[in-house]
C-alpha cells in the first residue's frame, strides 16, 4: 500500500508507435494503480510533430516545466531524422530530453517468461547504456550537431566520451547492482579499436571495484 500521496506523471505519446505504446502502457499503469492503491494525476503533453504543429516546436518550453513539475513521466517513441532540425532540440526532442534531464542510464532488464518457452529459460538480465555521449550527434556536443560531410559522399561523426560520464554511469551501474543483489557486472566499451575514447571508458570502469567495493569489473 501507499501512503496515499498523488503522484504527477507527465505522458507524452510521441509518434509513430508511440501512442500505441503509450496507450498499452496506460493501461498497465492504472490496473497496478488500483491493486496498490497509488493515486495517480496524468497530464497529457504534446511532443513531436504535433508538438511542431501547434507550437511551432518538437518540445514547448512550457511542456518541459511541466515535466520538471511532474514525479516522473511517460514517453512513447519519436522519429529520429524525420524532423526538421530548426529548434532547440536539433531534431530530436527525446535526445533533448535525456541530455537536459540527465537521463545518461538506459535501463533494460530482460527477463524470460517461461509461459512462452524461451530459448534460455533461466535468462536474467540487465542491459545498461550510457544514454548522453558516445556517438549520438544530437546530443554530445555543447552547440551544434555531431556530424558533417566534408565532401558529398563522406560523413563523419566525433565519439565522445568523458571521465565525468563514465564515472556517474559506473557508479549508477554499480548501485543498480547492489540493489538487485548481484555480485558481477560485465562492461563493454570497444576500446580495442579505438584506444583514446575507449581507454578513457576502461580506466573508469576497470577501477569500479573501488566504488563502495561491492562488485567485480570486467571488461
Amino acid at each position: 500500500m501507499t501512503d496515499g500521496r498523488e503522484f504527477k506523471i507527465g505522458v507524452l505519446a510521441g509518434d509513430g508507435i508511440g501512442p500505441e505504446i503509450t496507450a498499452a502502457t496506460l493501461e498497465v499503469l492504472q490496473v497496478a494503480a488500483e491493486r496498490t492503491g497509488l493515486r495517480l494525476r496524468l497530464t497529457h503533453r504534446l511532443v513531436g510533430w504535433k508538438a511542431k504543429q501547434q507550437a511551432g516546436v518538437l518540445i514547448s518550453r512550457e511542456t518541459e516545466a511541466e515535466l520538471r513539475a511532474s514525479d516522473g513521466w511517460i514517453m512513447g517513441p519519436t522519429f529520429a531524422g524525420e524532423y526538421p532540425m530548426d529548434d532547440h532540440c536539433n531534431g530530436h526532442p527525446s535526445g533533448y530530453l535525456r541530455k537536459t534531464f540527465k537521463l545518461f542510464a538506459n535501463v533494460r532488464p530482460v527477463r524470460a517468461w517461461p509461459q512462452l518457452n524461451p530459448l534460455i529459460p533461466d535468462l536474467d538480465v540487465t542491459i545498461i547504456r550510457e544514454n548522453t555521449e558516445g556517438f549520438y550527434p544530437d546530443r554530445n556536443l555543447a552547440w551544434g550537431y555531431g556530424e558533417f560531410m566534408p565532401t558529398e559522399d563522406v560523413g563523419l561523426a566525433p565519439r565522445v566520451i568523458t571521465g565525468v560520464a563514465c564515472d556517474r554511469f559506473a557508479r549508477f551501474s554499480l548501485d543498480y547492482a547492489a540493489a538487485a543483489g548481484e555480485t558481477m557486472r560485465h562492461t563493454y566499451g570497444g576500446s580495442g579499436r579505438r584506444c583514446v575514447n575507449g581507454g578513457v571508458h576502461r580506466s573508469r570502469h576497470h577501477g569500479d571495484t573501488k566504488i563502495g567495493g561491492r562488485h567485480h569489473g570486467e571488461t
